[in-house]
C-alpha cells in the first residue's frame, strides 16, 4: 500500500470518528434539559470533536501533499 492510499484510509477512519462524535453531540444536545452530567458530556464531546476536526484537516493536507508528490514523480 502506497503512502497516498495509507493516508486516505487513515482519513476515512478519522471521518467515521468525526461523524460518530457529531451524531453523539447532536444526541446530547437534543436530550439536554438540565444537569451538569449532560453538560459535561456535551463539553467533552465538543472537545473531542475539535480534536478530530483538527486531525482531519492535518490528514487532508498530508493527502494533498502526497498526491502532489506522486504527480510530480510521474510527470
Amino acid at each position: 500500500m502506497n503512502e497516498f492510499d495509507r493516508l486516505v484510509e487513515a482519513q476515512l477512519k478519522t471521518m467515521d470518528q468525526l461523524l460518530d462524535l457529531q451524531t453523539t453531540l447532536e444526541r446530547y444536545q437534543i436530550a439536554f434539559r438540565t444537569g451538569e452530567d449532560v453538560a459535561e458530556k456535551i463539553l467533552d464531546t465538543k472537545q473531542q470533536l475539535q480534536g478530530i476536526q483538527e486531525l482531519f484537516e492535518i490528514q487532508t493536507k498530508q493527502i494533498i501533499e502526497s498526491f502532489e508528490r506522486d504527480q510530480a514523480v510521474h510527470t
